[in-house]
Parts: structure tokens; C-alpha cells; sequence
């Protein structure tokens, strides 16, 4: 879910689909896919016309970073950044 999301979002392979991906993206990050929540706050943040409001997404990212550092120490083969 993770990878088609993504796919869509940026358009490879095909055209760019913002909405569709983004539905995938969810679908990913309600089954607590790491990946998938970081890629929807790269667009949210993308979405957003305030620079401060990026800046605080901006800092979601780093906080999902930190999770995803402990999620592969301990344990790399997780589902959860796949």
C-alpha cells in the first residue's frame, strides 16, 4: 500500500495522483506503516501556505524519524517500515 501510495503521489509510472495516493498513504499508515505517515505529512507540508505551519509539520517528520531510528534498532525486518 505503502509503495502504490507513493508511486501515485510522485506520478512514476504514470500520472500524478495526489488524491488516490493519499487514500493508499492512510490505508498504509492506519496499519502503523511509518513510512506511509511520513510520506502524508511530506505532502500535507507541501499542501501548506504557511511557513509556519510547514515548520511544525516539518517537525513531525523529525518525531516520526526518532520512531523509525528505534523501530529498525529494534527490529529491521518489521512491517512497520517496509
Amino acid at each position: 500500500m505503502f509503495w502504490l501510495g507513493k508511486m501515485m503521489v510522485e506520478g512514476r509510472g504514470g500520472l500524478v495522483e495526489v488524491d488516490r495516493g493519499v487514500e493508499w498513504l492512510e490505508a498504509a499508515a492506519a496499519q502503523g506503516q511509518i513510512r506511509a505517515q511520513r510520506k502524508l505529512l511530506v505532502v500535507k507540508r507541501q499542501r501548506s501556505d504557511s511557513v509556519f505551519r510547514k515548520l511544525l509539520i516539518q517537525c513531525q517528520i523529525v518525531a516520526l524519524a526518532k520512531d523509525l531510528a528505534k523501530e529498525v534498532w529494534t527490529d529491521a525486518n518489521s512491517d512497520k517500515i517496509r
